[in-house]
């Protein structure tokens, strides 16, 4: 489990650079970073994807055995074995073939633990994974500097400082890291397979009886905790799909699930896929409780407004973050902080980036599908500042019961939302005219003016009649009630002041802040300025 509270600073994440890697070739290595919240992928079929994906899933073993055998693979002679899953039937097809050599994976890490020395900060640590084989060794460096062991010169670590000579090293952030990575799921695609009867595991999920027997007893056995978990599992899957009442239950021999909607009995391979994915994926992330979540196309069987619904449910069964692969851009643009675009330069080799375009609004809502999304029932579009605002907002609708009639979309934050200009305004208003805006005020006291370009953000809005919500305090987080960030982070983390900034006093990821919205009720919004104007769109 990964550190929670007031210990998970604002800045976490872990860089991930992987080279001779199937499809990423050491001269075109994977770049990706792991951070809190939800990441997407973006590019065409057989671009790389899955692949990304999967790394965690085969090394998963590798990322177990690091920490407790580092003072011996650091050593100039130290090597180690470790196990692949199943699915690797032959150590070769793993490496890029490409090009020769081992495959390595560098790991850089921010907010897993503390390091005293500042000398000793920015300690990385590589693994090269020995070609054809299930055999690793380790480095560790100080910057671009490899720092060298010899057999001697190195002590059994007890809080992963080493010293060789004058150099230290601190890998105390990486190692907690490496134990973040090894507690992933990863969700493959081709998810009809649950249903295959015989069958119990499909990558990391239990599936056909295998799942039916653990539903059993997490549902009726001893475990009172286990029993109501089951039952809000239920619930809250009732309340998604909007059915009046749902039960799940084993039938006789655990052959497969009956499923009573609205009272009416049906087998889990008979109701649809998109609810048998729900079932079977949501189960088995509550009794895992991840760090990571690594999902293959979640929107696969689900209608577009159960798409966000299933990736939020998944968001809530993850200590940290959620990374999934998808073809559909305004999924991956309206629902992710983080998202990567994936291309094919050729057989054998991907090229991965931070995502970077940035069309004009009225161009993304033509990829999102606006208007067959107000076919389905959305009838309203909220501009929101940045990409941490877009799922908090989205959990406080939900409160108010408005979050299935509202596209909620980020204007990218910073000098890119404020920058919004009267033009660009005036084509949204010839998709919908039912469009408001939403941003922070950044006032350090009370009456005190906002800056020139949310002024002009604000003019922008009035000159094209878009209702437009500067929030009184300084930002969303000011809003969040002391119960609800303790829920969630625990008593390490205090509310903040109407106008104190994210430095002041106790802390937390703004990439969190969905989870603390979650937590929130309607009434701790009544009186504000943020509630009323959710009341009345």
């Amino acid at each position: 489990m990964t550190e929670t509270g007031a210990s998970r600073p604002a800045d976490r994440y872990i860089r991930l650079t992987v080279g001779n890697y199937r499809c990423f070739p050491a001269s075109r290595p994977l770049r990706f970073t792991f951070r809190p919240g939800f990441t997407s992928l973006i590019g065409p079929n057989n671009a790389g994807k899955s692949t990304l994906l999967k790394f965690l899933y085969e090394f998963r073993d590798l990322m177990a055995r690091v920490p407790t055998e580092l003072a011996t693979t650091l050593r100039s002679s130290g090597a180690a074995a470790f196990n692949f899953p199943p699915e690797v039937t032959d150590t070769r097809e793993v490496a890029s073939r490409l090009e020769q050599g081992d495959i390595w994976a560098r790991i850089e890490v921010s907010g897993y633990g503390k390091t005293a020395d500042p000398a000793i900060r920015g300690t990385s640590l590589v693994l090269r994974i020995l070609r054809g084989q299930n055999t690793y060794r380790s480095e560790a460096y100080l910057g671009d500097r490899r720092v060298e062991f010899s057999d001697s010169g190195i002590a059994t670590p007890g809080d992963f400082r080493y010293q060789q000579g004058p150099l230290q090293v601190d890998l105390g952030e990486v190692a907690s890291a490496l134990s973040s990575l090894r507690n992933t799921i990863y969700i493959g695609p081709f998810r009809n397979a649950v249903n295959v009867g015989a069958r119990s595991q499909y990558y990391d999920l239990d599936i056909g009886q295998a799942f039916i027997t653990q539903w059993r007893q997490r549902q009726t056995g001893n475990d009172r905790a286990a029993n109501e978990a089951t039952e809000r599992l239920s619930e809250t899957i009732r309340t998604i799909f909007g059915f009046e009442s749902l039960t799940i239950m084993p039938t006789p021999g655990d052959e497969t699930l009956a499923v009573f909607i609205n009272r009416v009995s049906r087998r889990l391979n008979e109701v649809g896929a998109g609810l048998a994915q729900f079932v079977v994926c949501l189960a088995n992330a509550a009794v895992r409780q991840p760090d990571w979540i690594l999902i293959d196309e979640p929107e696969m069987n689900l209608h577009p407004r159960l798409q966000s619904e299933f990736l939020r449910a998944l968001g809530s069964f993850a200590n940290e973050g959620v990374v999934f692969a998808t073809h559909v851009l305004g999924l991956a643009r309206s629902h992710t902080e983080n998202v990567y675009s994936l291309r094919l330069i050729r057989d054998g080799e991907t090229d991965v980036e931070p995502y970077a375009h940035t069309a004009r609004l009225a161009e993304f809502l033509g990829e999102l599908g606006y208007e067959s999304l107000r076919e389905i029932g959305f009838d309203r579009l909220l501009l929101v500042e940045g990409p941490s605002d877009l799922l908090a907002i989205k959990e406080l609708l939900r409160k108010y019961g408005k979050e299935a009639k509202t596209v909620v979309f980020h204007l990218g934050g910073g000098d890119r939302a404020t920058a919004m200009a009267s033009a660009e305004l005036a084509e949204v208003k010839q998709i919908t005219d039912r469009v408001s805006v939403l941003i922070d005020s950044e006032r350090n006291a009370e009456g005190e003016a906002i800056g020139r370009g949310r002024q002009a953000l604000v003019d922008a809005c009035r000159s094209t009649n878009i209702p437009i919500l500067v929030l009184k305090r300084r930002a969303l987080e000011n809003y969040f009630p002391d119960r609800a960030l303790k829920f969630v982070f625990g008593p390490g983390i205090n509310a903040l002041g109407p106008y104190d900034t994210m430095s002041i006093g106790s802390r937390w990821n703004k990439q969190e802040n969905w989870r603390v919205a979650s937590a929130m009720t309607r009434d701790d919004l009544i009186g504000t300025d943020l509630g009323n104007f959710l009341d009345d769109l």
